[in-house]
This record gives C-alpha cells, sequence and structure tokens, in this order.
C-alpha cells in the first residue's frame, strides 16, 4: 500500500505500539526512528510522499516498458483494442508469458528498490542531507502506520468505511493482516540499515585512503580515484549479486499469491458462470468476497480474469 495519509493517525516520531498481539512492531518502530534520528514529523511526511511518487512513477514506467516489450515481439494479439485497432488495455494472459511488474505481482518495496536508482532525487523535496536509504525507513513506519489503524479500526463492508473497534478482539483474519504487514515493515527497515551500512563502509574506505594519502605522497589523485572506485565497485557488485539471489529465491513466492487469489475468483465464477451480465459486474462481487479475506486487487485485474475464463468457456457478455 502507498503512502496516502498513515501518520495522521500514528505519529512517526513518537508514537508508542502496545506489545500485543506483534510484539516486533515496537522495535521495527524503534530500528526506523534510529535511522531517521533528528528528522521531524513533516520530514518524514515528506519523503513517505516522494517515495509514493517514485512508486507511482516506476509502476507507470514499467508499463510502458511492458508495453514495448510485447510490441517488439509482435504479440498483439496480447492487446485489447476498440473497433479502430487503438490500443486499450493488455489482456491478463500479457502476464502469463512475459515478466511484467505491476501492483498485482509487485510489492512497494520491491518498486522502491528498484526505482531509486532511476527516480531518487534529494532536490526534490526540501529536506536537508537526504540520504536514500532514509525513504526505505519511512517506509516502515507507514506500514506501522497501517498496523495501526487495523489495531483500533475495523471495515464495515456495508458502509465501506472503517468503524472504531468496540474491543481488542481481533480474529484469525485481523491478525494474518496485521502479520503480513509487519513482515513488509520488517523488510523495508532491514533494506534501509543495509543501504545505509554500505554508505558507511563507503566512508571508512574514503577514511582510510585518506591516512594512506598523509604516509605516502607518492599516491596521485588518480591512484585515490582509482582506489575509490575500485572499492565501490566491489560494493556494488556484492550487493546486486545479494539482491538477485534473493530476488531469484522470491520471485515464485511473488507470484503465487496472485496465482492463488486468481483460482479463488475462477472457481467461484465457475460455480455460476451466467450469474452476471458483464465482467464488471461479476468483478464487483468477487472484489467483495476478496476484501472480506483481506485480500486487495484492482478491479479492472479481477474482470480481466472474468473476461479471459468467459471466453475459454465461449461465454459472450452484453
Amino acid at each position: 500500500m502507498n503512502y496516502y495519509n498513515q501518520f495522521e493517525n500514528f505519529d512517526p516520531v513518537k508514537d508508542q505500539l502496545p506489545y500485543w498481539p506483534i510484539s516486533e512492531a515496537s522495535n521495527v518502530a524503534w530500528r526506523a526512528r534510529s535511522i531517521l534520528h533528528g528528522r521531524t514529523k513533516e520530514e518524514i511526511k515528506d519523503i513517505a510522499h516522494d517515495a509514493s511518487s517514485i512508486i507511482d512513477a516506476y509502476f507507470d514506467s514499467e508499463k510502458d516498458a511492458a508495453i514495448q516489450m510485447i510490441k517488439d515481439a509482435g504479440r498483439y494479439d496480447l492487446f485489447d483494442g476498440d473497433e479502430d485497432g487503438q490500443y486499450l488495455s493488455l489482456k491478463s494472459e500479457a502476464h502469463d508469458e512475459f515478466d511484467i511488474k505491476d501492483r498485482d505481482s509487485t510489492s512497494n518495496l520491491d518498486a522502491l528498490q528498484d526505482a531509486m536508482t532511476s527516480f531518487f532525487d534529494p532536490t526534490v523535496i526540501d529536506v536537508a542531507d537526504l540520504k536514500d536509504y532514509e525513504y526505505f525507513a519511512a517506509m516502515a513506519l507507514w506500514f506501522l502506520g497501517d498496523y495501526k489503524k487495523i489495531l483500533n479500526y475495523d471495515l464495515d463492508l456495508k458502509a465501506r468505511e472503517f468503524i472504531k473497534r468496540p474491543n481488542k478482539q481481533y480474529s484469525t483474519s485481523d491478525i494474518s493482516r496485521m502479520g503480513s504487514i509487519i513482515v513488509q515493515a520488517m523488510d523495508a527497515v532491514s533494506y534501509a540499515e543495509k543501504m545505509r551500512e554500505t554508505l558507511r563502509t563507503e566512508k571508512k574506505y574514503e577514511n582510510r585512503i585518506n591516512k594512506i594519502q598523509a604516509k605516502q605522497q607518492v599516491l596521485s589523485q588518480a591512484d585515490m580515484q582509482k582506489i575509490r572506485d575500485e572499492i565501490k565497485q566491489e560494493l556494488i557488485i556484492e550487493s546486486k549479486a545479494e539482491l538477485k539471489n534473493w530476488s531469484d529465491t522470491s520471485n515464485e513466492i511473488r507470484h503465487k499469491p496472485n496465482r492463488n487469489v486468481k483460482k479463488i475468483v475462477l472457481d467461484l465464477f465457475d460455480e455460476n458462470p451466467r450469474q452476471y451480465s458483464s465482467a464488471e459486474k461479476a468483478a464487483d462481487y468477487y472484489l467483495e468476497v476478496l476484501q472480506k479475506q483481506n485480500i486487495d486487487r484492482s478491479h479492472r485485474t479481477v474482470a480481466d480474469w472474468i473476461r479471459e475464463r468467459a471466453r475459454e468457456k465461449g461465454i459472450r457478455f452484453r
């Protein structure tokens, strides 16, 4: 989930979280605040807003790249178009045949990690001495804002609004959702810590170079720059290797939940495929079913799944 107004109900600088039901939440808050030490609430909000904007820009860029990739492959059959042949959207089958990163298959943390090298610009917001790793600490805190909302509010599906909980009795579904959010917060703060440690390592090497310079005057500026470049390149290679290993392992995990959600929807559709007159109306109902299980999917995605299955069954919607 992107940042919207989580810090209106959760102060990222000073609010305390209860030990129960997930004790690790307080530890995550402490770690994130340690990274953002000295930042005001407004500065953290600005960082969170910019991080969210970067994520939006990333997904827009990935969508354009996916469209071009499919065009380059000559797979125009994966596009939905109007009567004039103008491109309207990607068919759901495109996601099965190409590695398309969108909000259903890619977490905000993964997106922000990929996006920072291209979209991070410390001059965009008025925050002094801004570091890229602070964005991930701010993300961890906005996840904790989501966690606190579940602690205090419950979603009324009929009214489609959050209502104050009368007590602290949580369902299995509530606990599961809380746990998922805390895991995401832990991943974000851990990544921030790793980025900060990398920067500290670079500074240590800089200090070492300075000491060498003080003792050995024969070192030229070119020699020192070569040492810096070699050390930084080694750090980059190590970091990319670790990220690649993590990405390979998590790729299957990343796609599995979406496949499971798709199966839930299609199994329900198969029970009575002619119940609804359009994919949009069917999606309205299935989204409510998913929301009761604390599963978020876009209306468009669910409608595409329904259209695909309807075509397989020879069903034509009005």
